[in-house]
């Protein structure tokens, strides 16, 4: 955490960043992070490995997994997916050496990746989760 002054009264206070909230990532962190379907296709990716992963290897993995360009995709990452997912905490992304570090997650996100990839291996290739019906859950 960082000391910055209060703006009211000039004390200092903490700032907690988006992954430190008391020491876990918050309900709305973990929706947020997992809202997108490319930041948990990164997510599956990283997770299988137990190594450091090139920046372009991540980009052709994710081309397989989806209908993209390799340019769309490494733009999207690099510029907003990327840097979201390392803001919370889980992911290191060294732009200078392009290798990306899936940190530990905790189990509590980990149980709600895994529900995601369980709902989407389960939805018919195609349907998107904005196309299921309320009457479905």
């Amino acid at each position: 955490m960082s000391q910055v002054p209060n703006d009211s009264t000039g004390e200092q206070g903490t700032e907690t960043t988006v992954g430190q909230e008391l020491g876990s990532r918050s309900l709305d962190t973990i929706f947020d992070v997992l809202g997108a379907r490319r930041r948990r296709n990164v997510l599956y990716v990283l997770s299988r490995r137990s190594r450091p992963v090139p920046f372009t290897e991540l980009v052709d993995d994710l081309v397989a997994l989806e209908d993209g360009t390799r340019e769309r995709v490494a733009v999207s990452l690099h510029h907003e997916h990327l840097p979201k997912l390392a803001d919370a905490d889980l992911l290191n992304y060294d732009e200078d050496a392009r290798i990306v570090v899936l940190t530990d997650l905790s189990e509590r996100f980990t149980r709600y990746l895994d529900l995601a990839a369980e709902e989407e291996r389960r939805r018919p290739v195609g349907q998107s989760a904005e196309s299921t019906r309320p009457s479905e859950f």
